[in-house]
């Protein structure tokens, strides 16, 4: 089984949206507020509550994420406009609610692009653990294992290597350009991942 699952490239997609989607999400707990501190001067007492926004959106957002896959799935009956398509359209909003924010000087109207993003994040994040389960036949819990990991190598290298491009161009500047890069690898895997096509093959331990 674990042969099948390392040859699979459906697998090697669903791990892929999963490492980049945590590597993105993880900002929000930890560089964010330094973020804030030092690219747009936010004063200590203001950090607590601009740096939750983002967090707190994405959870009041996520109920609707399964939803719409729902609505979507129940109205087409398409697992690739239910799946695929929720997944790539909000990655790369969120990709492009991070570019914009890094283009605006003033601290509130960022957070506010930020937070949008994180809301995209929240609406396209289902259908990956959806389409895991879906897909995965007899072995759910040995592929939902192994996808969850890629996430927490993707949420434990990401802050590494903020730290790392700080280090590198000497300035919190661009730091924004990184999760653009995550999210855009988001929506790029999604575009490759086919929701018709199970991990093993006929429900067997046979790599499809």
């Amino acid at each position: 089984v674990l042969l099948a699952i390392v040859g699979s490239p459906t697998l090697g997609l669903l791990c892929g949206q999963q490492f980049f989607r945590a590597a993105g999400f993880v900002f929000y707990q930890t560089w964010f507020p330094t973020y804030l501190r030092e690219t747009r001067g936010v004063a200590l007492e203001d950090l607590g509550y601009l740096s939750s926004l983002p967090s707190l959106a994405f959870v009041i957002a996520l109920p609707a994420s399964g939803a719409l896959a729902d609505y979507i799935q129940r109205r087409t009956s398409n697992l690739r406009l239910s799946r695929q398509l929720p997944s790539v359209f909000f990655m790369t909003s969120a990709a492009l609610s991070f570019v914009a924010a890094h283009f605006t000087d003033a601290a509130v109207p960022a957070v506010m692009l930020i937070t949008i993003g994180a809301v995209c994040v929240s609406l396209g994040s289902t259908p990956g653990n959806v389409l895991t389960i879906d897909l995965s036949g007899q072995q759910v819990a040995t592929v939902c294992a192994t996808v969850n990991m890629a996430g927490n190598i993707g949420a434990t290298l990401s802050p590494l290597m903020v730290g790392v491009l700080v280090d590198w161009t000497n300035n919190w500047h661009h730091v924004l350009l990184l999760f653009v890069a995550f999210y855009l690898a988001t929506a790029l895997c999604w575009v490759f991942l086919n929701p018709n096509r199970p991990i093993f093959n006929n429900g067997s331990d046979l790599p499809r």
